[in-house]
């Protein structure tokens, strides 16, 4: 009987000393979601719910389940304002050079070579038109800081926010990625999971 006190009480004690973060990794193979695809650079934001407990939607979150290890980064207010007022070539201008960097860490992969040549081909042609950048070298270092802590599935959504730009280049690009994104193994503490790649596009 005092064995089973004991083993009550040291239960009681893993619950409570257990941080969100801990709670979502012993989780993370149980409860993985659509969003979790291509974790850590190909998926959605972590799901603010699954942080703190078990997440409603379960499966059909379209947010990730599993345990970003690194601060990512975030725009803030007038940052977003920014990138509202860019023109597709100095937006394309200031993440490509990121999304190359991100990309260092996928294998490589013919649906990574489309995303990258989707991008600079539409910058190549933008530049005949081109006028003057409106960012400052200063203001551009700034964002870069954050753009560094995003990862690659979040600076293209930067770009496909963008509505007004070119529509037919948003539909390509959109399409690129999502093959990305499915041709990715998910991934469980920087390793690749056992599972075959998710093709389903």
């Amino acid at each position: 009987a005092l064995d089973d006190g004991k083993a009550l009480t040291s239960t009681c004690e893993d619950s409570m000393t257990k941080t969100p973060s801990a709670v979502s990794e012993d989780q993370d193979d149980l409860l993985p979601s659509i969003g979790s695809f291509g974790h850590p650079e190909l998926c959605a934001p972590p799901c603010v719910y699954f942080a703190w407990g078990p997440c409603a939607k379960g499966a059909y979150c379209g947010f990730c389940h599993m345990a970003h290890r690194e601060p990512i980064g975030k725009l803030d207010k007038r940052q977003r304002k920014i990138f509202q007022k860019l023109e597709e070539v100095e937006m394309i201008t200031l993440v490509l050079p990121h999304l190359k960097e991100r990309a260092k860490q996928l294998e490589l992969c013919e649906e990574i070579e489309v995303v990258l040549g989707c991008l600079t081909e539409h910058l190549s042609r933008g530049f005949r038109g081109c006028n003057n950048f409106m960012l400052t070298e200063r203001k551009a270092e700034k964002l870069s800081y954050v753009l560094r802590q995003m990862p690659f599935q979040g600076l293209i959504s930067l770009i496909l926010a963008r509505e007004d730009f070119d529509a037919s280049f948003l539909e390509t690009l959109t399409i690129a990625a999502a093959k990305l994104r499915a041709r990715a193994p998910r991934t469980v503490g920087g390793e690749k999971s056992k599972r075959d790649d998710l093709h389903w596009l």
